[in-house]
């Protein structure tokens, strides 16, 4: 990404300016920033419903850049956070979009990941328990669990979880962004509100009003970024150190 920008149409002013950094291929990027940062637009970007006006946007996979929307799309799949879950069977929900052969093999490693396997696994019929409409008969987190558990199965170079891990608690989020690197090839990027979240990233992109405020290792920006200290210590009493 090179001196990114990008704004609506009739906006006045852009909704994003100045982006600038690149990725290692696997690495994990978190994305934090307040209301109206821009976190929105980026991942918009990502998914190539927008296109920068200015500036480059490139992602790569064996030093070859999609030269059509449908294959930049088959790379990057994005994990909302509103969990969409559909009518059927918790198996024809991990299959949606999928055509190739799948087997139930992969559908459990992908549970795993997800840090789904356990409610699954109590659920009568497992694979075939039924989903209701909008997956009303699961929590909000196990949803999320489960739309992530598709992502999964689908194994696209890049994952990008939208604020989609809102619904879990510490220690399942923290199980889950240990899974994703250990067992799987591909570059994460993580829209959080929670900076604890981001603990694990190797590198957080902290934006204010659309525009990079800093780039860097979580313990870096504690030590020397004022706005994503305000952000922690927000969420966090500023004498914990555990919040560290």
């Amino acid at each position: 990404m090179t001196n990114l920008q990008f704004t609506y149409p009739l906006a006045a002013e852009p909704s994003l300016s100045g982006l600038d950094f690149s990725l290692q291929k696997g690495a994990f990027l978190g994305v934090i920033g307040g209301t109206g940062a821009g976190k929105s637009t980026l991942v918009q970007l990502l998914a190539r419903l927008y296109r920068p006006q200015k500036g480059d946007l490139q992602i790569f996979t064996d030093k070859q850049s999609p030269k059509t929307i449908r294959e930049w799309r088959d790379l990057v799949h994005v994990v909302p956070q509103k969990a969409e879950l559909f009518q059927g069977t918790i198996r024809s929900n991990l299959l949606l979009g999928i055509s190739e052969e799948v087997s139930d093999e992969q559908l459990w490693r992908a549970l795993d990941i997800a840090q789904a396997r356990d409610f699954v696994a109590q659920k009568e019929g497992q694979l075939d328990a039924e989903v209701t409409a909008f997956g009303r008969n699961f929590s909000g987190g196990q949803r999320q669990r489960l739309t992530i558990a598709r992502a999964i199965v689908k194994a696209s170079p890049f994952l990008v979880l939208d604020d989609s891990t809102s619904a879990l608690d510490y220690l399942t989020e923290s199980k889950l962004l240990k899974a994703i690197p250990n067992e799987l090839e591909t570059t994460l990027i993580m829209i959080s509100q929670r900076t604890n979240s981001l603990r694990t990233a190797d590198k957080v992109l902290v934006l204010d009003k659309g525009r990079q405020a800093g780039f860097a290792s979580h313990e870096a920006l504690l030590a020397t970024n004022d706005l994503y200290q305000a952000i922690h210590f927000s969420q966090h009493q500023k004498g914990d150190q555990d919040a560290r």
